[in-house]
């Protein structure tokens, strides 16, 4: 018996049997160096939503591809199922909007507007889909740093095979005046086969978002970045181009919600008859609307123009961040909505259409009421039709 005993120590000594089980773990078990050894790693990020026992898929996902030129410099490239694709280098970074037919190049400056906007789109890459896995981007750690406990109890083998590592991820939090870096709690999952992270979320009290990795490649896609991000391509001919201390006109926006002389003869365009019109030509009482150019959205989120009748004579639902007529006209004639869409790109710059989600406009051209983003609208509308 003795002797058998000794023979099973020594088997599992040798590691020969899998049963045979690493008990303890540290940060030296879920290491990404060979990993990190490929020069072309892709991988799509799905991003969850969970809630309680709840987990719901967005409805936008991100296709990563890292190119390790060498040990100090990385080219990542971030394409967004929404239609913003963006380049990331550490001279330069390229943005290309599918959906809003915009595309900029930005140097990274010792300081000036244009290293500001090479910051934007840096932030782009590396805080959206893979800001939980910043050990795949080592080489702009100034952004995002994940650190590994010490202690094995962190770690634990789950059900399925991989590790759950209870970690820190210190970010780059901007805000209007300043940026600083933030500590937050951060759940990773490694798969040791594949030897990387594969999960991570932020889920605090049953709720928080989840990242998941999924069909890993380490081919090269200089096809892909050469075809998405060749600015002088005939097929970006007609996009609106930015850049130097440029900023993008689709993404510049103001507090501003009076009726100034610029609102109301900035043109807004009928997405299904293509004329064009102004708020000040419009008579009566109008309702101007924010609307969601997305993937996810849906009938629901439009008004109809005869909503609020008699009180309010016109609903102008208005896309406020692309002249892509082709892809909203699709969108409306999809949803079966009315002719009351519209849109109107650089809107933004001039009155605060996406900050508020609606602003109702008096008979003499005059700011009866707004509706910050995230309020009760039919509450909302209900008080303000009161003021009229």
């Amino acid at each position: 018996m003795k002797k058998l005993l000794l023979i099973g120590a020594m088997v599992c000594t040798l590691g020969i049997f899998s049963a045979c089980t690493q008990s303890k773990y540290t940060a030296a078990d879920v290491s990404v160096e060979k990993f990190m050894r490929h020069e072309w790693i892709s991988f799509h990020v799905d991003k969850y939503w969970v809630e309680g026992t709840n987990k719901e898929l967005s409805s936008i996902g991100y296709d990563i591809v890292i190119h390790n030129v060498d040990d100090s410099t990385q080219v990542i490239a971030n394409i967004c199922s929404d239609g913003e694709c963006n380049l990331l280098t550490p001279q330069w970074a390229k943005y290309v909007c599918l959906r809003d037919f915009d595309v900029a190049f930005y140097r990274n400056m010792t300081d000036g507007l244009e290293s500001q906007w090479y910051d934007n789109i840096a932030c782009n890459v590396l805080q959206c889909g893979i800001d939980f896995f910043s050990m795949y981007y080592p080489t702009y750690n100034e952004w995002c740093m994940v650190t590994l406990p010490e202690k094995s109890t962190r770690y634990k083998l789950m059900a399925d095979g991989s590790l759950r590592v209870k970690a820190t991820v210190t970010q780059k939090h901007c805000y209007a005046d300043h940026c600083e870096m933030r500590d937050d709690p951060l759940t990773l999952f490694y798969d040791r086969e594949k030897e990387m992270f594969v999960a991570a979320d932020d889920i605090e009290h049953g709720n928080g978002y989840r990242y998941e990795i999924r069909d890993v490649r380490f081919d090269s896609r200089q096809a892909l970045i050469d075809s998405v991000f060749n600015l002088d391509a005939s097929w970006y001919s007609h996009y609106d181009r930015f850049d130097g201390e440029q900023f993008i006109q689709s993404r510049i926006v103001t507090r501003n919600t009076e009726m100034n002389d610029t609102v109301l003869d900035f043109p807004i365009v009928n997405v299904r008859s293509g004329d064009t019109v102004t708020l000040r030509q419009l008579q009566g009482t109008t309702l101007l609307h924010y609307a969601y150019l997305g993937k996810d959205i849906s009938g629901d989120d439009f008004i109809a123009p005869d909503a609020y009748a008699p009180q309010i004579q016109n609903i102008i639902m208005v896309f406020p961040n692309s002249n892509n007529a082709e892809l909203m006209r699709s969108l409306v004639d999809s949803l079966g909505l009315a002719d009351n869409v519209y849109y109107a790109k650089g809107l933004t710059k001039e009155i605060s259409i996406n900050f508020n989600r609606a602003i109702l406009i008096g008979p003499e051209h005059k700011t009866i009421a707004v509706c910050p983003a995230g309020t009760d609208f039919d509450k909302w509308i209900r008080e303000a039709l009161k003021k009229k």
